[in-house]
């Protein structure tokens, strides 16, 4: 849970931009939402499931949260992930590179 917690003050943009040609390992994961819920993060769950999402529980401030992800992905599959995900309906979508 500690490998991502610094991500989770990161801001939600499908802009972000990994280097395709020096990350083969899959290290790439997709973020479709952050929750304080977890009844509103197994509706993501489910919402997503085409995706095979499941949830990473992490704790920020005292506060318990859970991250409803999808992966991991070499580089390369990350960004056309990410592009079906937009098509998919699921445009806030955001790439976490570990």
């Amino acid at each position: 849970a500690a490998a991502f917690d610094g991500a989770l003050g990161s801001g939600k943009a499908s802009s972000v931009r990994l280097p395709t040609s020096t990350v083969e390992a899959r290290s790439v994961y997709l973020v479709f939402g952050t929750f304080a819920d977890s009844s509103k993060a197994d509706i993501a769950v489910r919402r997503y499931a085409d995706f095979t999402t499941h949830v990473w529980r992490d704790s920020r401030g005292g506060r318990r949260l859970y991250r409803v992800v999808t992966g991991p992905y070499a580089a390369g599959e990350a960004h056309a992930a990410l592009s079906a995900a937009a098509r998919s309906g699921a445009p806030h979508v955001w790439l976490l590179q570990f």
